[in-house]
């Protein structure tokens, strides 16, 4: 490299350390910790941000004005260190900060003072902790569960409560979203799940939902509510999950069985929903069943279960699930398999042991058939 080329590199970098150091000279650096002075600057620095809208950011400091002069002292403590933390983690994009001051109003204007003033404190330890794009996605999840009807919404995912009550509280210092006797739905592209009549607690900070009762239905299998459902216990939705799970579920139908179960739930939104092909929800039943008539003539040992839109008869080895066809109270054909696919006109096995009675003491058994 001559020595004309480095004399040219030492002279762009002089050019670019002084653009830089010019710039950095004019930027904030640090809110002035009087509430005039403090107003004063947030509105010329939110006005000099690169995608302010100039409309909405005149409204939104009109009403953040109004909540800011009844701020206690303590929460504007809160509010120096918060903004003052934002700035050291370069989080100065116009969205983040419309959303922090239309939660804060939305806050001071409909919530408990406690709430506001513990929401301050714990955004600003937050803030001092996490990086930047933490901070910002938590300031999202803020402001979208604040809004009417909506838990969640990552782009990906989204999670709306319609019907029933939504409040903000601060629970153990998290931030969270208490529902009663709500409508959840989830929605993942095309595909929507619901968990009807449900109540729970919503963290913000963990994108937890824990979920005590409802009723979920197989209606995205193509079965109608009043066929089959079932009646959820306590259960946890992780919101930016595509799917959930739940014990102790108690599983209603019409069809197959004559008492309700017990078992395992699991629920997944898929990218291509399909009726006739739907392999969720998903229900396992604890505990062998023996079901008297589990179809017209035939009675049933062994366990239970459904994905989607089919049931299976089905057992674990080395037990077998086990269909007896009667006749004039008597079993004729008894078929054994890992498992039987049942339909309302149809029971199939891939793989079954069949024994027919012959007469009294005589009989044919066969170790495999289709």
């Amino acid at each position: 490299m001559g020595k004309f080329t480095i004399i040219k590199l030492l002279v762009c970098g002089l050019f670019l350390f002084s653009f830089y150091d010019a710039n950095a000279q004019g930027r904030l650096r640090a809110f002035t910790a009087e509430p005039q002075a403090y107003f004063d600057e947030l509105t010329e620095f939110m006005g000099d941000m690169d995608d302010v809208d100039s409309d909405s950011l005149e409204l939104l400091l009109n009403r953040f004005k109004i909540v800011w002069e009844g701020f206690s002292e303590g929460d504007r403590a809160s509010q120096y260190d918060l903004s003052n933390n934002l700035l050291r983690k370069r989080v100065v994009h116009y969205d983040a900060w419309r959303k922090l001051l239309k939660s804060e109003i939305y806050l001071a204007e409909n919530e408990e003072v406690e709430d506001l003033s513990q929401a301050l404190v714990y955004l600003s330890n937050y803030s001092k902790e996490e990086g930047s794009r933490f901070i910002v996605a938590l300031l999202d999840n803020i402001y979208i569960a604040l809004q009417p009807d909506i838990v969640f919404d990552n782009g990906r995912f989204r999670w709306e409560a319609l019907n029933g009550t939504a409040d903000f509280a601060m629970v153990d210092g998290m931030p969270t979203m208490t529902y009663q006797n709500v409508d959840m739905w989830g929605f993942y592209r095309s595909d929507s799940t619901l968990v009807e009549m449900t109540s729970g607690v919503y963290n913000i900070q963990t994108n937890e939902f824990k979920g005590d009762g409802g009723n979920v239905f197989w209606t995205r299998a193509g079965m109608s509510a009043d066929t089959v459902y079932a009646e959820l216990s306590t259960y946890a939705i992780s919101m930016d999950n595509a799917g959930f799970k739940a014990d102790s579920v108690t599983l209603h139908s019409v069809l197959f069985i004559k008492e309700p179960l017990l078992g395992y739930y699991e629920e997944r939104l898929t990218s291509n929903p399909n009726e006739v092909n739907a392999v969720f929800p998903r229900f396992v039943a604890y505990d062998r069943v023996a079901i008297k008539d589990f179809l017209p003539g035939v009675d049933y040992e062994g366990g239970f279960s459904m994905v989607g839109r089919n049931f299976y008869a089905s057992d674990e080895l080395p037990s077998r699930a086990v269909m007896k066809f009667r006749y004039e109270n008597d079993y004729q054909v008894v078929l054994k398999a890992e498992r039987f696919l049942l339909r309302d006109d149809l029971v199939r096995s891939e793989a079954c042991n069949v024994y027919i009675k012959l007469g009294e003491r005589e009989g044919l058994f066969h170790p495999i058939c289709t």
